[in-house]
């Protein structure tokens, strides 16, 4: 994938569905041996791997990225964010926001 920004969801969807078909012929597993592995239907799987699922739930993908051995991807998608030095007071302790009452 180049420039993610320039494809719709439903593009990205397809490009996924691809890769995860790549991964899965790599990793040695038909079809129906993923599909058990990550506890999803083949049809489901088929229609995902062929691009004609446009809107595959989130927790789907999770089960076919675990069922690949690739589940530690997840943390690529949002990594960590690193502490703001303003939100740390000169003590070390972190800044607790403050709630003004309406008047």
């Amino acid at each position: 994938m180049t420039d993610i920004y320039n494809y719709s969801t439903t593009e990205i969807v397809r490009m996924l569905g691809q890769r995860v078909r790549k991964y899965r012929i790599l990793s040695g597993l038909t079809q129906k041996e993923l599909a058990q592995r990550a506890d999803v239907s083949v049809p489901t799987l088929q229609a995902f791997e062929k691009g004609q699922n446009k809107d595959i739930s989130f927790s789907t993908l999770l089960r076919l990225l675990r069922g690949l051995g690739q589940l530690d991807r997840v943390e690529d998608i949002l990594s960590d964010l690193w502490e703001s030095p303003y939100m740390l007071r000169s003590d070390g302790e972190q800044v607790k926001r403050v709630r003004h009452s309406k008047s």
